[in-house]
């Protein structure tokens, strides 16, 4: 993989798991509990697997795009 193949899956698999978020809180209101309780864990599970199993493997490969990545959630106050 080359550094621009890495950047456009860093930046869509990030989108990916923004965009599957985003649905939590209208899942909240159109699903009733049961139902809710079992999607977001399915949310979850696939955004923790889109970092560990997608992002995870290509920060290792290349540090300096994670070490980017970083500082710009962190400029744009989406960081830890």
């Amino acid at each position: 993989m080359d550094e621009p193949l890495a950047r456009l899956t860093i930046s869509t698999a990030a989108r990916s798991a923004r965009e599957l978020g985003d649905l939590v809180p209208t899942l909240k209101v159109g699903c009733d509990a049961a139902l809710h309780a079992r999607v977001l864990h399915g949310i979850g599970s696939a955004i923790y697997e889109i970092y560990e199993s997608v992002l995870g493997p290509v920060f290792a490969e290349f540090p300096d795009l994670k070490a980017e990545y970083d500082r710009d959630l962190d400029s744009f106050g989406r960081g830890d």
